[in-house]
Parts: structure tokens; sequence; C-alpha cells
């Protein structure tokens, strides 16, 4: 019976390890979902500054424009 005993052993080892591999995979799944919401929270930060430089860029030129303008009066 030792080799039963061993094979017991073995398959409890294995089936904690086996375990550990899921918490740990699930652990990363998770990660990888915080870093999705953190990327896609990034991405809208980005897209509003780029409308917030684009309105500045009009409004510059605008007042360029204006400027011209008052130095042709």
């Amino acid at each position: 019976m030792k080799y039963k005993d061993d094979f017991d052993e073995a398959w409890d080892s294995m089936s904690h390890t086996s375990s550990e591999y899921r918490q740990e995979i699930t652990d990363l799944r998770h990660r990888m979902l915080e870093y999705r919401k953190e990327i896609e929270s990034l991405q809208a930060q980005l897209h509003a500054v780029n409308v917030d430089w684009m309105k500045a860029q009009d409004e510059i030129q605008t007042l360029r424009e204006r400027i011209r303008n008052l130095r042709d009066s």
C-alpha cells in the first residue's frame, strides 16, 4: 500500500498546485481587467486633452486673425 499512499500524496500535491495555478490565473485575469479599465480611462482623458488642445488652437487662430485685422485697420 506504500505505492497508493505515495500516489495519493502526489495527487494531493498536484491538486494543490493546480488550485494555486487556477488562483494565479484568476488573479492575473482580474489584474488584466483592471489594466484595461485604466487604459480606457487614460484613453478618455487623452481624447479630452486632444479636444481641448484643438479648441485652444482654434482660439489662437481666431486671436491671430483679430490682431491681423486690427493692424490692417
